[in-house]
């Protein structure tokens, strides 16, 4: 995960911290008190600040990347008329704490001065004709072409639909913001031999709680570099997105690993209850998703503690296999049980390689494109 770095920049002799709160683009607005007291100071640093301004990107993070057309408005998203109170300083504060923002755009027009918060990711490349506006780009702090989301600390990137498209930028696995349905959305990418795999479930530690009710299953929970369910809404988004090949990997306490790899794999939306369809197995470790007998995980709705949707007369098979799951009557699989308990149908199972007496020690599901 990409980690915040902290810019500051050099006023008066001192590092000026670029927090919100205090200055941007070296403009500071001293109190009430000291503005009295040293007017005459105030307007000899007014002056050398609108000096300053015209090399704004010397100040902490944005950086002038070029002049943009007025009427080219990139994803503008407010504009403010510049004045004594709103300053660019104010501005690019404004910029900081709206989470969409990327750039402000320094205007300058028949009407007045003006500056805008833009969630654009870069000039969009349009012919240069007419007012001017200086653009002002938020620091990149990622790699390539990548800006950092401000309440996370995690890099995201253009047009970030899937990890295919972070794969076009990055090679390097880890925690990414995708676009789903329009809505950002944490996810583990992981990058093999060409391949790009979001991860949907990872169990190896028992770090985790997986005995949870259905709005956690369906939103998601745990931590994305530890042990996690990425959330039913956002299976289903990614399942319905042509990301249709699903593998799972298990590793049993001895060191041994099998795979169980689908070439169709859909899970429904919350008016069918998250219902799973798998088709096409290979691989070494059985296939315990598909069959069609009483306890064949396949075609089921999703069951949690709360919201019991198997097909058992007496049992809800959430309780009785300790986490939500695909439930039959009860279970061939069952990948959200008690980590590390080994009675029947109770932990971390596979029934069809290691049988559903024991618990294994680690479990991935993932998916991708064909």
């Amino acid at each position: 995960m990409k980690k915040l770095v902290r810019r500051y920049s050099t006023l008066g002799g001192k590092k000026t911290s670029p927090h919100p709160g205090f200055s941007y683009f070296g403009e500071s607005r001293p109190s009430t008190k000291m503005w009295v007291q040293n007017s005459h100071l105030h307007g000899f640093v007014i002056a050398c600040l609108m000096i300053h301004s015209q090399a704004l990107k010397e100040f902490g993070y944005f950086t002038y990347i070029g002049d943009v057309s007025y009427d080219d408005q990139n994803e503008t998203l407010s504009v403010f008329d510049l004045s004594d109170f709103m300053t660019k300083s104010r501005c690019a504060q404004n910029c900081m704490n709206n989470l969409q923002c990327n750039a402000i755009e320094v205007c300058t027009a028949a009407s007045g001065d003006t500056c805008r918060l833009s969630s654009g990711r870069r000039d969009t490349g349009a012919a240069i004709s007419g007012p001017l506006c200086k653009r002002f780009q938020m620091d990149d702090v990622c790699e390539s072409e990548g800006y950092l989301d401000r309440t996370t600390g995690v890099c995201i990137y253009d047009r970030d639909t899937d990890c295919d498209y972070i794969s076009q930028t990055t090679q390097t696995s880890g925690v990414y913001i995708i676009i789903l349905d329009g809505e950002p959305k944490q996810v583990y990418c992981s990058f093999e031999s060409g391949s790009s795999w979001t991860v949907l479930q990872r169990r190896i530690d028992g770090s985790e709680d997986f005995m949870r009710n259905w709005t956690d299953y369906e939103f998601g929970f745990g931590s994305l570099e530890s042990e996690f369910w990425l959330g039913n809404k956002y299976i289903n988004k990614l399942t319905t997105d042509s990301h249709t090949i699903l593998r799972i990997e298990m590793e049993d306490h001895s060191g041994n690993t099998r795979f169980a790899e689908y070439t169709s794999f859909t899970v429904a939306d919350a008016s069918d209850n998250y219902r799973i369809q798998v088709t096409g197995y290979s691989g070494n470790a059985g296939d315990s998703f598909g069959g069609t007998c009483g306890i064949c995980n396949n075609g089921m709705p999703f069951s949690t503690f709360d919201n019991d949707n198997d097909n058992h007369v007496i049992l809800n098979c959430a309780v009785w296999g300790n986490g939500g799951w695909w439930h039959n009557a009860c279970h061939k699989s069952n990948l959200n049980g008690l980590y590390g308990d080994n009675n029947y149908g109770q932990g971390v199972n596979w029934g069809t390689w290691t049988t559903l007496s024991y618990s294994l020690k680690s479990s991935i599901m993932k998916v991708r494109k064909l």
